[in-house]
């Protein structure tokens, strides 16, 4: 990735994350810690990516304080759902548990239980989870520059098959 598109996707993220109440910004974070947390430790690539979310965030110090708190003790996702109401929301913060899933190229089992009992407790449909896990592996069949790594790549290979798997 371009250091424009890098500035573009950049800017779109601080967008989308600033236009969320301060809660469901919180509650975002939260969910990509826990899911990062769902294998038993979190790798560094998906700390930074956590960290430059938190960073576009625009958390004020108390905020960004319990932003930084999560990456070390997470919250469960029933917890992490009771603070988001809106189902706009939800998905957005399902999507980025999904794509954090993917970080390291790969998803355990655990992360994948994970992101279930996320989208249990956000009262969404397994059907509901395969369209968002399908809409993000098309967009990045169509936005290749976007993914960041080789890794990526495979990944997105992955959630198409799993995803299409899971339909039939």
């Amino acid at each position: 990735m371009n250091l424009h598109e890098r500035r573009v996707r950049q800017d779109d993220e601080a967008h989308r994350l600033g236009s969320m109440d301060t809660a469901a910004c919180l509650a975002a974070v939260e969910a990509m810690a826990g899911v990062a947390w769902a294998d038993g430790e979190m790798l560094e690539n998906e700390r930074s990516l956590i960290e430059s979310r938190i960073r576009l965030s625009g958390f004020d110090r108390t905020q960004r304080k319990r932003a930084l708190a999560a990456l070390e003790a997470p919250r469960r996702p029933a917890e992490i759902a009771a603070d988001i109401s809106d189902a706009r929301t939800r998905r957005f913060v399902l999507e980025q548990v999904v794509l954090g899933s993917h970080v390291d190229g790969h998803v355990d089992p655990v992360e994948s239980d994970y992101v279930a009992a996320l989208a249990a407790a956000f009262e969404m449909s397994p059907d509901e989870v395969v369209q968002v896990e399908l809409e993000i592996a098309s967009f990045y069949a169509r936005h290749r520059q976007h993914l960041a790594h080789a890794a990526s790549a495979g990944a997105m290979r992955t959630l198409t098959s799993r995803a299409t798997d899971r339909l039939t």
